[in-house]
Parts: C-alpha cells; sequence; structure tokens
C-alpha cells in the first residue's frame, strides 16, 4: 500500500484485499450456493444449532451481496428440518406463513416447541424399530403336542391299506 500514489489506488487495493477479486467473489458466491442448496438440519443437532449455523450462512451470503427473495429463505429453513419437527413446520406454514415472517421469527416460533419435538423424535424412532417378520414355513404354528393327547393314532399303530 506505501507505493501507492494517489488515494484511489489505495482504496482499490485494500478494498481488493478485503472483498477479494473478482474470479475470487465468484468462486465464493459458487460455494454459498453450493452449501445453501445442501443445508439441511443434523441428526442430534439442537435448533439452537442448527439455526446459528443457518444465520452464518445467510450473512456470509449478505456479506457479498447475495440476495434472495424471504419466501425462498424461509421455505429452506423449515423443509430441511429433521422429521420430528413436521407437525410444527406444517402449523407455521399454515398459520405464520412463508412470505410475512423471516427465519429469525420462525426460529423464535419453533424453538417454543423443542420439548414436544423430542417426543415425537422417541415416537418416531420406536415406531422405526423392526417387527418380527413372518415366517415362510408352514409348520411353524404347529403345536408340538403328541398325537396321543388328542387320542388320534400315531404314525407307528396306524395301519395305511391300499385301494384296489
Amino acid at each position: 500500500i506505501n507505493h501507492y500514489t494517489d488515494a484511489k489506488d489505495i482504496w482499490d487495493n485494500v478494498k481488493m484485499l478485503l472483498e477479494g477479486s473478482e474470479l475470487t467473489k465468484e468462486y465464493r458466491e459458487s460455494q454459498l450456493y453450493d452449501e445453501f442448496e445442501h443445508f439441511r438440519e443434523h441428526k442430534e443437532e439442537s435448533i439452537n444449532d442448527y439455526y446459528v449455523r443457518f444465520s452464518k450462512l445467510i450473512n456470509d451470503m449478505r456479506n457479498i451481496k447475495m440476495t434472495m427473495p424471504k419466501l425462498q429463505l424461509n421455505s429452506k429453513f423449515v423443509n430441511n428440518m429433521l422429521p420430528e419437527w413436521g407437525r410444527f413446520v406444517t402449523t407455521v406454514k399454515l398459520n405464520r406463513g412463508l412470505r410475512e415472517s423471516n427465519y429469525d421469527q420462525l426460529f423464535a416460533y419453533l424453538k417454543q416447541h423443542e420439548a414436544h419435538t423430542k417426543e415425537n423424535k422417541m415416537v418416531l424412532e420406536r415406531l422405526a424399530q423392526p417387527i418380527a417378520q413372518p415366517t415362510t414355513d408352514p409348520l411353524a404354528l404347529f403345536s408340538n403336542v403328541s398325537n396321543a393327547q388328542h387320542g388320534l393314532p400315531s404314525s407307528s399303530t396306524s395301519s395305511i391299506t391300499p385301494l384296489t
């Protein structure tokens, strides 16, 4: 910076150091779009951690002047939460709307229901446990009771007469 002679050259150099070159900005923008596209709540992640990660991503996007409609941001935030949030996400969509609210307000509403989602998660996990598979063995349901107990002839005492 010391070797520049006028203020405009100094400012342009400082600006490039802070913002990066055009190629660097395009690369960073591409990275952020990809990160946004693949953004999901992680298993075992609290809603606070999910919200902080999402907010950081959006702030990084705003820092390089990337903008997205509020509806798109809100949709991304609620539609990529884990299944245990399902009924609360539906309530948000029906009652609060995704156009009028912002994701900060949606977080505040959903945060109130975190204890209920833990209950939902336990129910979903119980439902996901495997149920005993039905057997294909046709004799599996027969009892091990001997024929003598039921007054039926045993195979050793019964005789078979051929038909003539």
